[in-house]
């Protein structure tokens, strides 16, 4: 009898883990059962003093971001809620940034789709226009920035005489190759240092150290005339045609200014009669500015015989030939 119960127990399969077969083993009188931790699992065994009933329960040890639902017997996840600042002109919360989590353990926990879909929805940076080094700004619509959320588009427009050019993530300003509407422009830093202005009535150089008296060191080209500066005018291309030009045409000379056009002694020289296509009016017009050339190629040609000077079958002395012929601005061919 005493064998027998014993012998008696209650038989429990056994898990392909730790070496085993899955076998069922019987569990027999005095053989001691122990439930061990699992995997992220806590066993406990309790009895009951009244009743002596055995109680075997495990629990789980969840990890960052779960927690047990105990009310639903479950395991769910440990979330937190993020929030956007909203407010502007916060430097420690800046507009449009998630705000920061201080707490140690909620940073741990995790954030629902949803709840993340809106956060990310909040997100945002602010665009502001500004200036320095003198430039001018006008943002009276948006003084302290425009906010941009994701997924919204800012344009990046070329105002007039500029042009924008985008590659890629890359936009290039330049300024157009022909600019209108300008009042002026200067070039140098003013300020007793050199500079030059151009505006809508001309261009104006300003020497370094001041203008000096009444400006009289100002050079310019202004609707109110040139003004050289008390400087040297230079490299100017005269306007004055001479005797011996090719494009001399003939079919609107005079036959005294045709002979003179086709006299070696007058080539070279300043020709001042050569006529327009009416014959009436005169190639270079009155307000013809001269150069030091075309001073040099004034001058005269006069024939003498050995007892006379005769000019124009006029006789005169050489003196007074010469004055005539100077205040006159002509040149006549000399014959021996």
């Amino acid at each position: 009898m005493i064998d027998a119960v014993n012998k008696a127990g209650w038989r429990v399969k056994t898990t392909t883990a730790n070496g085993q077969n899955g076998d069922f083993a019987t569990v027999a009188s005095g053989t001691n059962v122990t439930f061990a931790d699992g995997n992220a699992t806590k066993a406990t065994v309790s009895k009951d003093a009244q009743s002596g009933a055995i109680t075997v329960k495990y629990d789980v040890n969840v990890g960052d971001g779960l927690k047990l639902d105990t009310a639903n017997s479950k395991i769910v996840a440990d979330t937190t809620a993020l929030t956007v600042n909203s407010a502007d002109g916060d430097a420690a919360k800046p507009k449009g940034k998630v705000a920061e989590i201080t707490d140690e353990n909620e940073k741990k926990k995790l954030v629902k789709a949803g709840d993340l879909v809106d956060a990310l929805n909040k997100l945002s940076w602010t665009a502001k226009a500004d200036k320095e080094d003198g430039g001018e700004v006008d943002n009276t619509k948006a003084a302290n920035g425009q906010e941009v959320k994701a997924g919204e588009t800012v344009t990046f427009k070329a105002g007039k005489n500029l042009k924008v050019k985008q590659d890629g993530a890359n936009f290039t300003y330049s300024l157009k190759d022909t600019l209108t509407g300008l009042t002026s422009i200067t070039l140098g830093t003013g300020n007793n240092g050199a500079k030059t202005e151009i505006n809508k009535d001309g261009l104006t150089i300003t020497p370094a150290n001041g203008a000096g008296a009444n400006n009289a060191n100002t050079i310019s080209v202004t609707k109110d005339g040139i003004s050289a500066g008390g400087q040297s005018v230079k490299n100017v291309v005269s306007g004055l045609k001479k005797f011996g030009d090719a494009n001399f045409d003939p079919l609107t000379s005079s036959v005294d200014n045709l002979t003179k056009q086709n006299d070696d002694a007058y080539k070279g020289l300043t020709n001042l009669d050569e006529k327009g296509t009416d014959k009436q009016t005169p190639v270079v017009a009155d307000n013809t500015a001269a150069t030091v050339g075309d001073l040099r190629g004034l001058g005269w040609v006069i024939s003498v015989d050995q007892n006379h000077r005769r000019l124009n079958g006029i006789s005169r002395s050489s003196s007074e030939c010469e004055r005539s012929e100077i205040q006159k601005r002509q040149r006549y061919q000399c014959f021996r």
